[in-house]
């Protein structure tokens, strides 16, 4: 997915990163803990969600590839308004502030690398945001099953639901 590294870049990261396996029902990320870490999947699955008022939102279902974090949180280094639960056991490469800081001035590489990521999110935002505005529930159900059909695997269909923002029985 990312092809701006060459072998030699990847060499010796574990001086920056963690390796780190967190069970199934066990949070990566939890409401109102300081934000010191982002999580990049290596194998296994996340639940990204918030309550407000009482109520349940999924914000991001995560698998392979993907990075999970609170970004508003990381980035201005508040507390976090997300859980992160895995729903599978997840194995995670985990670094923190100081961690980025020392792997781009070590690897300069790794510069484009997280601005190519901080791209992806806001395009992964505004893609979601107008799905909400231009797209009935059917339609973004039909969406996520061509984009992402794993997800059905992976994720319940109370989930899945609220994720695309429609009630679980209409899944049923």
């Amino acid at each position: 997915q990312y092809n701006c590294f060459e072998p030699k870049d990847l060499e010796n990261l574990d001086k920056y990163f963690d390796l780190r396996m967190i069970r199934k029902n066990e949070f990566f990320l939890k409401e109102n803990d300081a934000v010191k870490e982002i999580g990049f999947i290596v194998q296994g699955s996340i639940k990204q969600y918030r309550v407000h008022d009482n109520n349940y939102h999924v914000v991001y279902l995560l698998t392979e590839a993907q990075m999970s974090s609170s970004n508003i949180s990381w980035f201005y280094r508040k507390q976090s308004d997300q859980n992160a639960v895995c729903v599978e056991d997840t194995l995670l490469l985990v670094i923190n502030h100081d961690g980025i800081r020392k792997l781009v001035m070590e690897h300069p590489v790794f510069l484009k690398f997280f601005a190519d990521l901080t791209a992806e999110v806001c395009m992964f935002f505004e893609a979601r945001m107008t799905s909400f505005q231009m797209m009935d529930a059917q339609k973004r159900y039909e969406d996520l099953l061509k984009n992402s059909p794993d997800l059905f695997n992976r994720f319940s269909l109370q989930d899945i639901a609220n994720y695309i923002g429609i009630k679980p029985e209409t899944l049923s």
